[in-house]
């Protein structure tokens, strides 16, 4: 006689790993692009130095009119997903695909890494020089120190700056090193990408 051994489906779901935002330290926080597809953004310059003179009309030299510059950062990006949960699908699951950790398992896995991707490549093409060459353990921190002292020559900010490396950095690995403001002062544009969309896609089936 036969034994029929039952069975059963967890709901606890087999997550994968994730492992967040690797460059949202590496740019500022400034601007907003909330309703609008251009942000434009002033720069102020300085004037040169005179020498005092106590007598006269002119003491403190020619005065000359301030003047400003602007800086148009502009969404370039435009990304979309989509995905159907239908509501039987849903229930008969034991609600494992539930739409809220649906999304939050696609900012995580999908979206996270994408905005690190483009961020990366923005701030390279955006770099004041690069260098590409081979580091490993013997030039790592060497390399560090070069990258360094461009963005002090650049007069960067010294508190608040971050590097971003290769897992396999500690072995050769070739990648690029860009100066002077992959690090501190990235410019803006990497945060100009609108992903925002995503949460407008979801949608359940209805009895």
């Amino acid at each position: 006689m036969a034994v029929n051994y039952a069975s059963k489906y967890s709901d606890k779901i087999d997550e994968r790993f994730t492992l967040g935002s690797l460059t949202q330290g590496a740019v500022n926080q400034d601007y907003d692009w909330l309703g609008v597809e251009t942000v434009n953004v002033y720069s102020i310059p300085t004037v040169a130095m005179n020498d005092y003179t106590a007598s006269g009309t002119n003491r403190y030299g020619d005065p000359s009119e301030l003047e400003n510059e602007v800086q148009e950062l502009k969404v370039t990006q435009d990304r979309a997903f989509t995905f159907t949960i239908d509501k039987k699908s849903r229930d008969d699951t034991q609600m494992t695909m539930e739409a809220g950790k649906a999304l939050q398992r696609q900012i995580d896995e999908v979206i996270i890494p994408e905005v690190d991707t483009y961020r990366l490549a923005a701030i390279c093409a955006g770099a004041g020089s690069t260098e590409t060459g081979t580091v490993d353990a013997t030039n790592a921190y060497e390399a560090f120190l070069t990258v360094q002292a461009d963005l002090d020559e650049s007069k960067a900010p010294r508190a608040g700056g971050c590097a971003t490396a290769p897992p396999a950095s500690t072995s050769t690995s070739s990648w690029t090193i860009p100066s002077p403001r992959w690090a501190t002062w990235p410019p803006a544009s990497p945060s100009t990408a609108r992903w925002a969309r995503s949460t407008e896609l979801l949608s359940l089936g209805k009895d």
